[in-house]
């Protein structure tokens, strides 16, 4: 109940920023495929004029837009871990556990890492339509995954136990 961070928020964030990233880029396919169903020939188009204009539009916007906000994203998540994890007064004998459970949370990153590229690298994301390289900033991101998130755990346990005045002696 007064939990306020811990190690595995690290866990709650690769999850979240793996989740956010396959949503982007199935709302990418959506985006390409709806164009090319509305434009193909012989078949009437779904929307009249200013709505093919707005779909067109909106789907030039959604790569970059949402490209950009994941680095906003990520930064925020961050941020957010950093700071809930400088509340915690965790006693220096608990380092060890905090190392091995980064060590096996390493597994779960390497997991949705390689899931990621199997996801992205499917011929629906890359052959057809190319979304995949529509977001350059989300895929450097997810193939570089595991050595990211390591840092990060790395960087939440080096404040989580070198606090000043942490209140152990």
């Amino acid at each position: 109940m007064n939990k306020k961070a811990s190690i595995v928020d690290v866990v709650v964030v690769a999850v979240f920023f793996f989740i956010f990233a396959v949503c982007c880029l199935v709302g990418g396919l959506i985006f390409v495929k709806f164009n090319e169903f509305n434009n193909a020939t012989g078949s009437e188009s779904v929307l009249e004029g200013n709505g093919t204009k707005i779909m067109t539009n909106l789907g030039n916007t959604y790569f970059g837009l949402w490209d950009g906000m994941a680095v906003f994203i990520l930064a925020f998540l961050i941020i957010a871990l950093i700071v809930s994890v400088m509340m915690v007064q965790a006693h220096p004998a608990f380092l060890w556990i905090s190392i091995f459970l980064l060590v096996l949370f390493g597994v779960v990153f390497f997991v949705l890492q390689e899931g990621w590229k199997e996801i992205s690298d499917s011929p629906a994301f890359t052959n057809e339509t190319n979304v995949t390289a529509q977001f350059p900033i989300i895929n450097n991101i997810m193939y570089n995954f595991t050595t990211l998130f390591i840092i990060i755990g790395a960087i939440t346990i080096i404040i989580m136990f070198a606090k000043f005045g942490s209140g152990w002696s």
